[in-house]
């Protein structure tokens, strides 16, 4: 295959998570419209997860923005990795996840329904799940870095 023409965002991905996967899905995509070759846009920062009294599962910035992404990309041809060069993920053991435009249907075909792992804040459970029922792998289990550089939000187009 081709090498990627790679695309870096200077400007910090911040404010609520459900608005920044929105907005970095929607520059991306208009970055690489038209590329000839695979196009890796690359953002960083650290949105904001707000997660209610009563919600009781378990997960962190980077999770919630792939599972959050799993709907916006479903049948299209990305892949994103969303993942804390901490290589920890809120209250999770894995520094985040990758999902491609197949995921959605993965999930569907394991059972899951990625809307109920939200509404639970379980974006950890919602991948141990897949990863158990499809028997392919989600998480970015890294274990501790021991740096806390960023949050990274991958974008890949092309593949």
């Amino acid at each position: 295959g081709r090498a990627p023409t790679v695309l870096v965002e200077h400007r910090p991905v911040l404010g609520p998570v459900e608005r920044a996967v929105k907005e970095t899905l929607q520059q991306a995509s208009a970055s690489a419209e038209g590329a000839l070759s695979p196009t890796l846009v690359v953002f960083g920062g650290e949105p904001v997860v707000r997660v209610p009294d009563g919600a009781t599962g378990a997960g962190g910035r980077m999770l919630h923005y792939a599972l959050l992404a799993v709907r916006l990309i479903a049948g299209r041809d990305i892949a994103v990795l969303a993942s804390g060069t901490d290589g920890i993920d809120g209250t999770s053991p894995a520094a985040g996840a990758v999902v491609t435009g197949a995921t959605l249907q993965a999930a569907s075909g394991a059972g899951l329904d990625p809307d109920e792992y939200l509404a639970n804040y379980d974006s950890y459970g919602f991948f141990v799940a897949l990863e158990s029922r499809t028997g392919r792998r989600f998480l970015n289990m890294t274990g501790p870095t021991g740096t806390n550089v960023n949050d990274i939000m991958l974008c890949l187009f092309g593949t």
